[in-house]
């Protein structure tokens, strides 16, 4: 036991011993110790006879009281089954969506390459250029070109 502890138990055993002799040497602390033990002993007197004279009465209204925690505990049971199916069928749905946004991304990026891919310019694809005015011929005047 270390120094610290020795104290302690030395100090409640020091407190114990005063506190027993202040109650010895005041007579009015000795009657009410007393009164307040006779007290406190006809109470668990009185409480255990009332246990004793209602065992019965007690006992089915435990087993009433233990019924009733036990339907609680079942519902409660049997809501948890759902919850856990429910989350089942809400995780496929998840999956399924997965999947269907991954094609989505699919179909984008194909659609992105596709894009990128094409020409910029008219002049750079495989569209003929001979429907289209040469620059350098043209007029600026919208009137002449008609």
């Amino acid at each position: 036991m270390s120094t610290t502890s020795k104290w302690l138990v030395g100090g409640a055993i020091v407190g114990v011993a005063a506190g027993a002799a202040a109650v010895a040497s005041s007579q009015r602390a000795r009657e009410t110790v007393g009164d307040k033990a006779s007290t406190s002993s006809s109470n668990v007197r009185q409480f255990v006879t009332a246990v004793r004279d209602n065992q019965e009465e007690i006992k089915e209204h435990m087993q009433d009281s233990g019924s009733k925690i036990s339907e609680v505990a079942d519902r409660a049971s049997e809501d948890l089954k759902e919850l856990i199916e429910v989350g089942k069928r809400l995780r496929g749905h998840a999956d399924d969506m997965m999947q269907v946004i991954n094609g989505m991304n699919r179909e984008w990026r194909k659609l992105i390459d596709e894009i990128s891919s094409e020409p910029d310019r008219l002049d750079q694809g495989d569209v003929e250029l001979e429907h289209l005015p040469d620059p350098e011929t043209a007029s600026t005047d919208p009137s002449e070109n008609k």
